[in-house]
């Protein structure tokens, strides 16, 4: 769930479909996200979302991704206001911080947060420490993202975005 929401997120815990506010249907961005979950395990995904509808509730999304050979696609919605219920999230900013990124040829200006972010649901408490580099040209503004779980079970997630269209 947490990488849902970064994933669409300019503010990724308060707001998350703020970083989709000044794009069009049929804007796209396609990411690789690669998980390790130790030494030796690694592992792939790259995605394509695609904003197909907005509507006063949700923005609607066409999300394409391939895993281990294998190629699905989904609908997905993000509401507008997020659902009072979930996990109950605190997010301690740890620091901050400008950087410039390439993405498919373009020099991106990007600001960066790093966060400590503690997730509860259902009595079961996740952890983690979150970077996010945002940037207002990248639809969803989430350009790439390093996520270090500590528990329950640790694992990294790095993503990154390969290419974009606004629209």
């Amino acid at each position: 769930m947490l990488a849902w929401l970064l994933l669409f997120a300019q503010d990724p815990i308060q707001d998350p479909a703020s970083g989709w506010k000044d794009f069009g249907v049929g804007s796209w961005v396609r990411t690789k996200t690669v998980t390790k979950l130790d030494d030796k395990a690694e592992s792939a995904t790259e995605s394509k979302l695609t904003l197909t509808e907005r509507t006063k509730e949700a923005l609607v999304f066409e999300h394409e991704f391939t895993a281990l050979r294998e190629t699905r696609r989904e609908r997905r919605e993000l509401p507008i206001k997020p659902p009072r219920k979930g996990p109950v999230l605190r997010v301690k900013e740890t620091s901050r911080g400008e950087e410039d990124l390439t993405v498919d040829g373009k020099t991106l200006r990007c600001r960066w947060v790093e966060s400590d972010v503690e997730s509860t649901e259902g009595g079961s408490t996740s952890k983690a420490v979150v970077r996010v580099w945002t940037c207002a040209e990248v639809p969803g503004s989430v350009a790439r993202m390093r996520v270090k779980v500590l528990q329950p079970s640790p694992f990294e997630m790095e993503t990154d975005v390969l290419s974009f269209e606004k629209k």
